[in-house]
């Protein structure tokens, strides 16, 4: 986790906890097939997809990627 908090300011721990949440989320939702599917079988929102951009912005290696 990244300490420098008095350089970033208090809401970048918030940001950086919201982030990984959402990448955590977004991953058990893909992997639950949960994800509704267009006329090509395609992911509508394609959970996976924004958990690995989560996981970017965090610049954190998801486990199974």
């Amino acid at each position: 986790m990244n300490d420098n908090i008095e350089f970033e300011g208090p809401r970048h721990l918030f940001a950086t906890n919201l982030l990984n949440d959402l990448m955590v989320i977004l991953a058990n939702a893909a992997k639950q097939g949960i994800d509704p599917l267009d006329e090509e079988g395609l992911p509508i929102y394609d959970f996976e997809y924004w958990s690995r951009e989560c996981a970017k912005a965090l610049n954190v290696r998801k486990f199974g990627s």
